[in-house]
């Protein structure tokens, strides 16, 4: 409520009622300097305890940690900038958005205007700071020359900008290199992860490592030139084996494809030589493929049982200690061609091989 100054007739306010405190309803809502004003809304009371909601407009906000993933990016090659948001006023943060401009017309903004989760008072954002992720920039994929772009980015508060920084981002000219997923009867595998190592010498150099492949089977990434390893590798409950693929030499636009080998069903009891399971040990599998050495290793349940998926293969398989401190028996060899039982005993008094 607000009565005014009884008895003063330039005073509109003069006797009027109102359910909330803004500046609409009273000009002591608003700073002196007219910047900031504040909100009480949501009143009511019960007994002898009343509550409202507070708010102050701007709020009172702290922009860090702002950062893209690199000072450098390859061109095509679409990349977060991040940051973080602390509300370090007493009231709520609400309606909230980021937004990130240039004036350069070579960089490209992904999403340009981002919702924002609200903040409470005293709280920091924590990840993303919305339902979209962090804004993104890219740079054309047929850049033939580095090129430094300034970007702005700037946070806004009921439709008032309360935060601004600036930074520079530089793209560097990359290759597509494109990796083709299907399964053994050449139909396109979605949703595979397909993973590059980083060549020596571009640390500083931003580029995906690791893509999902989309609907068609396809993973795309926009790199520099060097020598990578792939690594294809389905979901855990996927039926599809994992593929490593070796050594790939990148100096142009390359694409491969990999198909994956059905996997099948290993699982057996692990005993000691008096015929009880054995819960404290791993096993470790190798399988010789095309001069490369694969290798996979898992542990025994609490009754001595093992499970594990493996593509048609003839594998060795050898058993130690979790503690690691018996030597590794070797089981021999175990060919894999659908699902399989594959029980093992280990021996009493073995000779470790130094």
């Amino acid at each position: 409520r607000h009565v005014g100054n009884h008895g003063d007739a330039t005073d509109h306010f003069d006797g009027s009622r109102f359910r909330r405190f803004t500046s609409a309803t009273n000009p002591a809502a608003v700073s002196s300097d007219g910047v900031n004003d504040i909100t009480i809304d949501q009143i009511s009371g019960d007994a002898d305890r009343m509550s409202f909601v507070v708010r102050n407009n701007p709020p009172d906000l702290e922009l860090s940690d702002v950062a893209p993933r690199g000072p450098r990016v390859t061109a095509g090659t679409p990349m977060e900038i991040t940051f973080h948001l602390t509300n370090v006023g007493g009231t709520p943060a609400n309606d909230l958005r980021a937004v990130l401009m240039t004036d350069d017309e070579t960089a490209e903004i992904l999403n340009p205007d981002l919702e924002l989760f609200p903040l409470a008072a005293g709280r920091r954002s924590l990840g993303p700071g919305g339902p979209d992720g962090f804004p993104k920039i890219r740079f054309p994929s047929d850049l033939t020359e580095d090129h430094t772009a300034t970007i702005e980015l700037v946070i806004l508060a009921n439709g008032l900008e309360v935060a601004r920084t600036s930074m520079q981002i530089t793209g560097v000219p990359g290759h597509r290199f494109v990796v083709a997923v299907t399964d053994d009867e050449q139909s396109p595998l979605p949703g595979v992860r397909v993973s590059l190592d980083s060549p020596v010498g571009v640390q500083s150099l931003f580029f995906e490592h690791l893509v999902l492949t989309d609907s068609v089977g396809v993973a795309e990434f926009y790199v520099p030139t060097g020598t990578y390893n792939v690594e294809v590798q389905p979901d855990g409950d996927s039926p599809w084996a994992r593929e490593q693929v070796g050594v790939i030499r990148i100096v142009d636009e390359h694409h491969i494809d990999v198909s994956l080998s059905r996997t099948y069903e290993l699982s057996g009891v692990v005993r000691n030589a008096e015929g009880q399971p054995v819960d404290t040990h791993y096993l470790i599998l190798w399988r010789n493929d095309g001069g490369n050495r694969f290798g996979t290793s898992l542990a025994t349940d609490n009754e001595g049982r093992y499970i594990t998926r493996l593509a048609a293969g003839t594998y060795e398989i050898n058993t130690r200690a979790l503690s690691g401190g018996s030597a590794v028996q070797i089981h021999g060899l175990v060919e894999i061609s659908g699902d399989t039982q594959f029980d093992l005993e280990l021996e009493a008094g073995v000779r470790a091989t130094v």
